[in-house]
Formats: C-alpha cells, sequence, structure tokens
C-alpha cells in the first residue's frame, strides 16, 4: 500500500468513526443519553434489541448501491472502507477530494448507509424522542428520527428510519456537514433512501 493510499484510508476511518461517534446517542445506551456522555441526542427505548440473526439474510451493499443512488450520486462507492455480515451492513461512498488524495483534508467528505437489526416494537417506537411521523416510514410500520431537526442532511447529522425489523442509518461527515445549497442534500430525499432499504430486511 502506497504512502498516498494510507493516508487517505486513514483519514476516511477517522471521518467514519466521527460519524459513528455522532450516531452514539441515537443508537446507544439509555443511560448514556440521559447523562449526557453522547450530549443529550435521543435514545431509543431501552426494549429495542437485535433482531435473530441469519447469515443468508445478509444484506450486500450491491443491494443498497442502486437503492442509494439518488443521494449518492456525487460519491464514489468505497469498498475498502464498507462491511457486511449478518447483524449489520455499513456501505461507505467518498466524494471526489477523497479519491484524489487531497492534501486538502477539509474538503473530504463521505456518506454512509448502515443497516442493522436493531428492531423496534409498537412501543419502542411511540416512547423514542424526537422521533417523527412519515408516511413512507408509516408503510413499514416505522418512524424517522433525525439526530438534528433540518432540511439537509449535513445540517442533520443523520437520518434514521426506525422499523420493526431493524434500522437504516444514513450519516453524514467532512464537507458534508456544512455543503453549500448546491452540494447539500435534503432530508426528505434522505428518508426516501431509508426508507426504500429498509424495504431490503421484508
Amino acid at each position: 500500500m502506497t504512502a498516498t493510499r494510507r493516508s487517505r484510508t486513514a483519514v476516511v476511518a477517522v471521518l467514519a468513526s466521527v460519524g459513528l461517534a455522532s450516531l452514539a446517542g441515537c443508537s446507544g445506551d439509555p443511560d448514556d443519553a440521559a447523562t449526557g456522555e453522547f450530549g443529550g441526542s435521543p435514545a431509543p427505548a431501552s426494549s429495542a434489541a437485535p433482531a435473530e440473526e441469519n447469515a443468508d439474510t445478509t444484506i450486500r451493499c450491491a443491494q443498497i448501491a442502486p437503492l442509494a443512488a439518488p443521494i449518492t450520486k456525487a460519491f464514489t462507492f468505497s469498498a475498502d472502507d464498507s462491511a457486511e455480515d449478518p447483524s449489520s451492513t455499513s456501505c461507505v461512498w467518498t466524494n471526489a477530494a477523497v479519491g484524489a488524495a487531497s492534501t486538502k483534508i477539509e474538503d473530504y467528505a463521505t456518506l454512509g448507509i448502515t443497516l442493522d437489526r436493531t428492531a423496534w416494537s409498537k412501543d419502542d417506537l411511540a416512547s423514542v424522542p424526537g422521533a417523527t411521523d412519515d408516511p413512507r416510514a408509516a408503510a413499514l410500520g416505522g418512524r424517522v428520527l433525525l439526530k438534528a431537526q433540518a432540511d439537509t442532511l449535513g445540517d442533520a447529522g443523520s437520518v434514521q428510519v426506525l422499523f420493526p425489523e431493524g434500522t437504516v442509518t444514513v450519516v453524514a461527515t467532512g464537507a458534508l456537514l456544512s455543503a453549500s445549497k448546491d452540494t447539500s442534500i435534503p432530508v426528505d430525499s434522505v428518508i426516501g433512501v431509508a426508507t426504500a432499504v429498509a424495504q431490503l430486511r421484508r
């Protein structure tokens, strides 16, 4: 592996870690959220738990990619930064700055979509702080949770669709957090993608 490749991989790993950390308050232990460890972000109901795993039901990024196309057009899929297993599939896309190994780290951006098996009962969904209703999520028996109420993914930080068979999480990191009007991704489009991805669990 070249030095440039190692540097790029390290930066993407850091961006991914930041994205996961930003979600900790949304999908972590309710006690952590209560103590402010994750900045007081909403946490799911304590009864939410991973659904039963089955190796034959592993969702592949190849299945998610075409569904994600409406929000990943300006990005390139990164197999090196993605992971697939029966319990959770995480797919990562990077922008041109990452692909070109730009020296301007501030220009780097990643977009991640994760589908895991954290299932939600009707009671769970009714008690999640900050969760909102959306007809597309409702069709799955689920609800939508934004890390911060906003019109764009960059401003929201993350968008989650919580439903009986699992959870879909879409995360923006790096330059996407301060995207211009021309490069921002509407939350409405993200919800559309997330609910389409959720259908893979049905």
